[in-house]
């Protein structure tokens, strides 16, 4: 899981490179189109992007032993600062923000699943259980609170997550452009429009 971590870390930068994961991530893009595609080596995978995320991001908060040493009144101090177990929870916090914030409709579509939403709401209810009771380190854990509440976005108002065809529906169009001398393609990536605008706006 940290090899993978440390993947998506590297390779979801820019708001073409989290487009491109999504659509490999649902087999809509093949290895090879786009040289950028290539940083990450994903497969296709049920639930696309919004699931492996949802699913790394679990598995990393799962491992929260120095919490809950410190939440059951254990002396969780020393086990806190020296932990990479809250600093893997930290780097896929800010990497689910980061992501979040470089792609508003993988972020709509993360939110709504409920592996992801349980390990956020265990995760919460840990830190603020912590904040009361240990506060030797505490702006270590305001900088995970801080990463924790941006990763959980804005909530949406729809209550079950995507199809996979649904998200299939919602991932940008993809043209492939030739020059003249057809030497040079290049992918375009256009987003769609998610939301109904009204005539005025």
């Amino acid at each position: 899981k940290l090899e993978l971590l440390e993947g998506l870390e590297h390779g979801l930068e820019t708001p073409r490179s989290v487009a491109l994961l999504r659509l490999k991530c649902l087999g809509c893009l093949v290895a090879g189109d786009d040289a950028d595609s290539d940083v990450l080596v994903v497969r296709e995978h049920q639930g696309g992007l919004p699931a492996l995320i949802a699913s790394l991001f679990a598995s990393v908060c799962a491992d929260r032993e120095p919490f809950r040493s410190a939440k059951d009144g254990n002396d969780g101090t020393s086990l806190l600062r020296g932990s990479d177990d809250l600093h893997n929870i930290l780097r896929m916090l800010r990497l689910v923000a980061r992501v979040c914030r470089l792609d508003k409709t993988l972020s709509e579509e993360l939110i709504l699943m409920a592996e992801f939403q349980k390990a956020c709401r265990g995760l919460r209810d840990d830190i603020e259980c912590m904040l009361l009771n240990n506060t030797e380190e505490s702006d270590l854990l305001v900088d995970v609170q801080d990463s924790l509440f941006e990763a959980m976005g804005i909530p949406c108002r729809r209550r079950m997550p995507f199809t996979d065809e649904e998200l299939k529906m919602r991932l940008p169009l993809v043209y492939s452009l030739s020059s003249v001398d057809s030497l040079n393609k290049v992918m375009v990536l256009v987003h769609q429009v998610n939301r109904r605008q009204s005539s005025q706006t």
